[in-house]
């Protein structure tokens, strides 16, 4: 996953690591690797991710001294045929892969991966992804990231307003930084709505950088209206860009994985919102969008699983342009100082991660905000009632009422995780209120 020196003339290259994830109380996620290189005396026999209480991602190697009789760094002198460590139970010591003799710890060395926007190891080598909406806020966040990670770039942004009007040069902008930091990237300004502009963004992957392994869709655009105040444009627009957007880039990306045929390390990441995940009012076509993203999601996970492609979401809550523009949803990220939970950069590396061979999810649904990160389950069949003749209306009312009205539910909303229920009371209210007029 790539290649970082540590110290005077001593280095080490990860060939190969399989992520096996399980994530215990004290935050700390293990993983295995096979294979790792003995150069100038010196291997890596165990990689660690760790996510620390500020979620910054690292990893941390312990790196053992080679005491292979002859390096000339064993601890009885050079060329000794004596390896004092052999057969002694020791947790301190650990086998060199290369020689298949034992080590000693020479230290601990812990890498930031993710700090600041600065990537000290390349997850993403070689990679080549695709960001939709990638000219500002998250999507500019996620092309960045994903540059410094070590991938070449696509930046795709139309350029236009939140309400999706106009159009300007937000992708040149982020390309030209990407290319400024010493990556790789271009510009596309192709609306993603467009069925044939979707088909612009992969080929351009393809020419530009010969491949595509990631793509992320970001895409989008909020125009806030209520069933009774909205116009066809406004619906037209919402779910043009978000789901229609997601489909297209989808469908084209995924044409192009079934010419080359099947290969590993492919990754889709779509862009839900809490209010796909949990509908609140006033955004109709935009919750529908989103909620339709989140089914995309679960559809494209089983359809291209066999062409090696992982297909995940996140619902991301950040402070960006477009809940900014949005005064309701900007009180609830209130500005403060210290660590600020609602900064878009903290969406970003978990895009890398969902990107990178580190992550082993598909058809899944992730939440983030600042430190936290909430895995979502889909959706249950939490009651059953059931009649061997069929059912009367009467006699399904009656069964049906030991079912409650209020579904109990946990909802990632702005400010974190909180137990609540569906519908909100203030539905039940006013339904009442409306039955008591009659």
């Amino acid at each position: 996953v790539g290649r970082q020196y540590i110290g005077k003339n001593i280095g080490f290259e990860f060939l190969t690591a399989i992520g096996d994830f399980r994530t215990g109380n004290d935050k700390r996620v293990k993983s295995r690797h096979a294979g790792i290189e003995c150069r100038n005396g010196i291997t890596v026999t165990l990689i660690e991710l760790v996510i620390f209480q500020t979620r910054k991602i690292a990893i941390a190697a312990r790196i053992f001294r080679c005491i292979r009789p002859g390096a000339g760094n064993d601890d009885t002198g050079p060329g000794s045929t004596e390896h004092p460590c052999r057969g002694v139970a020791d947790p301190g010591r650990a086998p060199c892969h290369k020689h298949g003799l034992a080590g000693k710890i020479e230290r601990a060395q812990v890498v930031l991966l993710f700090s600041k926007g600065v990537w000290a190891m390349s997850l993403l080598e070689g990679k080549v992804a695709v960001v939709t909406g990638g000219g500002n806020g998250l999507g500019r966040g996620h092309a960045l990231a994903l540059a410094a990670a070590g991938a070449r770039v696509v930046v795709n942004d139309l350029g236009g307003s939140v309400t999706g009007n106009g159009s300007g040069d937000a992708a040149q902008a982020v390309a030209d930084e990407i290319r400024a930091a010493g990556g790789q990237a271009v510009a596309n300004r192709a609306s993603v709505a467009d069925w044939a502009g979707a088909a612009t963004i992969i080929a351009q992957a393809v020419a530009t950088f010969g491949g595509l392994d990631i793509v992320v869709n970001n895409a989008g655009i909020n125009r806030p209206a209520t069933l009774l105040t909205m116009t066809e444009t406004d619906y037209d627009l919402e779910t043009g860009v978000h789901l229609k957007g997601t489909t297209a880039v989808s469908h084209h990306a995924a044409r192009f994985w079934a010419e080359r045929g099947t290969a590993p390390g492919r990754a889709i990441i779509n862009t839900s919102s809490p209010v796909g995940m949990h509908p609140m009012p006033n955004g109709g076509p935009y919750c529908a969008a989103k909620a339709g993203i989140a089914a995309l999601t679960q559809v494209h996970a089983q359809e291209l699983a066999h062409l090696g492609v992982r297909v995940n979401a996140i619902a991301p809550c950040a402070r960006t342009r477009m809940v900014m523009a949005s005064p309701s949803v900007d009180e609830l990220m209130p500005r403060g100082d210290g660590f600020d939970r609602h900064a878009p950069e903290h969406v970003s590396p978990l895009i890398v991660y969902l990107a990178s061979n580190l992550c082993g999810y598909t058809g899944r649904i992730f939440g983030v905000e600042g430190p936290d990160v909430a895995v979502y389950r889909s959706w249950s069949a939490d009651w059953l009632v059931t009649s061997p003749s069929g059912w009367a209306p009467e006699a399904l009312a009656a069964a049906l009422a030991e079912v409650p009205v209020q579904a109990r539910i946990e909802a990632f909303y702005p400010g974190g995780r909180i137990a609540t229920q569906f519908p909100p009371n203030r539905t039940l209210k006013a339904l009442a209120a409306a039955a008591a007029l009659g």
